[in-house]
């Protein structure tokens, strides 16, 4: 046979959820998840870079309707929350976009933990391994792929 389907490991890949993020198909449809009912988000990443796919995540979830509350634990100009602590005593979240290094994903997401936000999507490039483990082993609502080519309910 000169064609051979793609094997598991390679559709499971980083590298292929990253292809579908930039405009392709996503692999979650995620259609009417509890994720993405949510109506109260903070976006946690470079979010006040418009080059960022982070910022235009913000851009798409507002255009959607949703409140965005946005965080960088990078950022030092005072123009968004730096922690998720900083944003949930502004407004309740009911749900995180992580599209951060997965350096600093675990500890955002036991911040989430210790905070009651029960609603992850973790966007292509933020879901290692340990982040993904430590979301499912406190019990959080878990759903990966990109916000930016799936339907929103």
């Amino acid at each position: 046979h000169l064609f051979r389907p793609p094997n598991e490991a390679f559709l499971n890949s980083k590298y292929r959820r990253r292809q579908s993020c930039g405009g392709g198909q996503s692999l979650n449809t995620g259609a009417g998840s509890a994720v993405l009912r949510q109506r109260s988000w903070a976006v946690v990443g470079d979010v006040l870079n418009p080059s960022k796919p982070a910022s235009r995540i913000v851009e798409r979830l507002r255009g959607e309707g949703r409140r965005v509350a946005l965080v960088n634990p990078r950022d030092a100009s005072g123009a968004c929350a730096v922690s998720l602590a900083e944003a949930h005593a502004r407004e309740r979240l009911d749900a995180v976009n992580l599209v951060i290094s997965p350096k600093l994903g675990v500890g955002v997401v036991e911040e989430m933990w210790r905070l009651g936000i029960r609603y992850l999507f973790v966007q292509p490039g933020a879901d290692s391994a340990a982040v993904l483990r430590r979301a499912r082993a406190l019990g959080l609502v878990v759903e990966q792929g990109c916000v930016l080519v799936q339907p929103l309910p």
